[in-house]
């Protein structure tokens, strides 16, 4: 469930707030935002430091953004692999070099990406056997 709305997908945030963090998603400052609504920086300052569910709002609308980022940025990549891969068969040889360049390097941080998720993917392994082993203790009533 969307910690923004209640059960009945009714908005449980007054609209300002609502709007302040709309704005703060799409990366306005406490001051920019809070300017949209007649307020200070320090009024959403204080909001995000005392109401955890308008700090979850603003961080599920980033996250939303980042998501949606990421899905324009996927659909941009076969073409960008193939602008690529033109560039390796160009007729000048600094677009060659250029376009073998961006390879190599974009490869190596591919790469080191990879290894970090197998990494991240070990390491919920691991916190989800604990937990496993931490949930049997607890029904069995080992302290």
């Amino acid at each position: 469930m969307d910690p923004g709305f209640d059960e009945d997908g009714e908005d449980r945030l007054e609209p300002l707030a609502e709007l302040v963090a709309l704005r703060l998603a799409e990366g306005d400052s406490h001051a920019e935002a809070a300017m949209a609504i007649g307020r200070t920086a320090k009024w959403v300052q204080r909001r995000l430091a005392q109401d955890p569910e308008f700090r979850r709002r603003v961080h599920d609308l980033k996250a939303q953004r980042v998501e949606q980022a990421a899905a324009g940025l996927g659909a941009l990549l076969e073409p960008a692999i193939a602008a690529v891969a033109r560039a390796l068969h160009s007729e000048r040889e600094s677009v060659q070099l250029h376009a073998a360049r961006l390879v190599l390097d974009r490869s190596r941080l591919f790469r080191s990406d990879a290894d970090l998720v197998a990494v991240l993917a070990d390491l919920h392994g691991q916190i989800a056997e604990l937990q496993a082993v931490v949930e049997t203790a607890e029904s069995e009533g080992v302290q």
